[in-house]
């Protein structure tokens, strides 16, 4: 073969190379080296089309070292190129995904190091670069295992079957956060059995299992107030007729008379009976919740006197309130329950004294604090944070401290249900209670609550001044005290009774007995409920006079009506004046 042509005269760069420069740079190497040994290139094949090939060649000189002609072997490796472009595909789709999984994906050696990781699992941990992870952790075990148990176990289980699926683990991040992970992982063995590596993949749960969390703990709230709940029920009616019956007694009595003193002393006790059955619907939620606009900070500086009762001498109150707008919508009986609750623990937390602070502050929340803390809205909201310099508590402690009946305190000291009391309180104000606390070094409650900007004023009814009428009244109630206590009291005041034991009795006296001028119906009774009743009087008479009550708030939606309409409601234990105010009122309203 000439320098540059064929046997038969033709262009060997242009009829030959796909790519005539190929034929360059070949002319280039021969002509300095004197041979070309495997140059690849894509040919031409008589019709066109294109193959791949291999050529070995040396160039043949005359006596004056004047190249004369080529010599040498060309070999076809189509097929060759083929399968390497193949694997070359298939390795690039491997990185792609390998790079771009939004899974994190490693391999590790048995010893705790990590041979190759992706940008994903970096990021999990909170490294800027896979480079940067692998350099970094150099004892998977030691540096990334909050529980070193965890790391133990997967090393048994992979020894064991080769493969784990769903394995949990809680690891560190770079800045020593913690973050929850679930692992598919399985073991590379060599030819002689033992392990060469571990493969797996990566996935964040950290968000699965807070929401887990707060399901679990909105299943044992639903649970135990459930059960709370039903108790408070039937004790508001053993204290309808506790206080009822006292109050009659009271009624007929003279402040002279020597036994004044010890119904005084009854009423006082029901009544703190009422304020326990409160605390208890304000646990089950089926407490009623009379919002109203409040000054965070006038409500703390009104309870100083009683926190400074509450603690004991050697421990300092600190007072740090914002000048900001700190004003709520919340009921302040509830507000100050959670206050007491949180400072009695901070109380208890110090048994050699300390500092308990008390500080108010205000929240824009956006979405990084809601991405950062797990939990808000985003607003205004007002923080309160109630801290103490005690005993502190570890994370085991932390994750229980608002689940009902769970306390730290010896027997008899505590009864667990302070905190999940005050959890609920929180959450039923659409608000947020978090906890830090670390042993030795005190606990910090931040309670968040949504700020309302207008000042907004206090809404309370105007008093009756009578509360006597001649009225006829249809009392329907199944419990039979609460049923003799409201006949007595409203027949001393001049009204006429018709009393039924329960919603289907009811409805019955009303056919019987015309005109009835208001019924006050128990909203939960045999037979028939107090609703039911309602609706079947309702139809026989429209837009019949009615008073509502029970134990519970939540069992009917009185504060939405029926098609629009509100009802008057009196809750249980039922007081004696307000009882007689209500009914006058609704007695009297056009």
């Amino acid at each position: 073969m000439l320098p540059g042509r064929d046997n038969k005269n033709l262009n060997v760069r242009t009829h030959t190379y796909a790519n005539p420069d190929d034929r360059d740079t070949f002319r280039k190497i021969i002509e300095h080296s004197g041979f070309v040994h495997a140059f690849e290139f894509p040919a031409l094949k008589k019709n066109g089309a294109r193959v791949w090939v291999s050529l070995n060649a040396s160039a043949i000189k005359d006596a004056e070292s004047r190249i004369l002609y080529y010599e040498g072997t060309i070999e076809d490796i189509t097929s060759l190129k083929e399968t390497e472009e193949a694997l070359r595909r298939s390795e690039e789709d491997y990185r792609n995904v390998h790079d771009n999984a939004m899974m994190g994906i490693f391999r590790s050696t048995p010893e705790g190091r990590y041979l190759r990781i992706n940008p994903a699992l970096a990021e999990i941990h909170g490294f800027s670069s896979p480079e940067e992870m692998i350099t970094t952790i150099t004892n998977i075990g030691g540096q990334l295992y909050v529980d070193p148990v965890d790391r133990r176990r997967y090393i048994e289980l992979l020894n064991k079957d080769d493969m784990i699926r769903g394995f949990e683990a809680q690891l560190y991040r770079k800045d020593k956060s913690k973050v929850w992970i679930r692992m598919n992982v399985r073991a590379i063995r060599e030819a002689d059995g033992s392990i060469a590596c571990y493969e797996g993949m990566v996935e964040d749960v950290t968000e699965k299992k807070r929401i887990e969390s707060q399901l679990r703990q909105a299943q044992k709230m639903e649970s135990i107030g459930t059960l709370a709940g039903g108790i408070a029920h039937d004790f508001n009616n053993l204290l309808t007729s506790l206080m009822g019956f006292a109050s009659l007694i009271e009624l007929k009595m003279k402040k002279t008379d020597p036994l004044y003193p010890h119904v005084q002393h009854i009423l006082l006790a029901a009544r703190k009976g009422a304020d326990l059955t409160k605390t208890i619907l304000a646990f089950s939620r089926q407490q009623s919740i009379a919002r109203v606009p409040m000054d965070m900070n006038q409500t703390i500086r009104s309870a100083l006197k009683l926190f400074k009762m509450l603690i004991t001498e050697d421990i300092e109150l600190s007072i740090s309130l914002t000048d900001e707008n700190t004003r709520v919508m919340a009921d302040k009986s509830q507000v100050d329950q959670i206050l007491f609750n949180l400072v009695a623990n901070a109380r208890d937390a110090m048994p050699r004294g300390g500092t308990l602070t008390i500080e108010t502050d205000t929240l824009d929340m956006d979405d990084s604090f809601i991405r950062a803390h797990g939990f808000g809205a985003r607003g205004r909201h007002i923080v309160i944070k109630i801290s103490d310099t005690g005993t502190g508590f570890d994370d085991e402690i932390k994750n229980n401290v608002f689940d009902p009946f769970f306390t730290t305190k010896d027997a008899g000291k505590g009864t667990g249900l302070g905190l999940a009391i005050a959890y609920s309180i929180v959450k039923q104000h659409a608000g947020h209670i978090s906890v830090d606390s670390e042993p030795g070094h005190g606990t910090v409650f931040s309670i968040y609550l949504p700020g309302i900007l207008e000042e907004g004023r206090d809404m309370h009814d105007e008093p009756v001044a009578d509360v006597t009428g001649s009225e006829t009244i249809l009392v329907a109630e199944d419990d039979e005290g609460v049923r003799g206590f409201v006949d007595n009291v409203l027949k001393m005041h001049g009204y006429k009774v018709i009393t039924a034991y329960d919603g289907q009795d009811a409805v019955e006296k009303f056919r019987q007995f015309h005109p009835v001028d208001l019924i006050i119906l128990d909203t939960v009774m045999p037979r028939k409920n107090g609703w039911q009743a309602y609706e079947e009087i309702n139809n026989i008479r429209p837009n019949v006079r009615v008073l509502f009550t029970s134990g519970y708030t939540k069992d009917i939606l009185l504060s939405k009506g029926l098609e629009g309409k509100e009802f008057e409601f009196i809750p249980k234990p039922l007081a004696l004046q307000d009882m007689l105010e209500k009914i006058r009122k609704v007695l009297d309203a056009s």
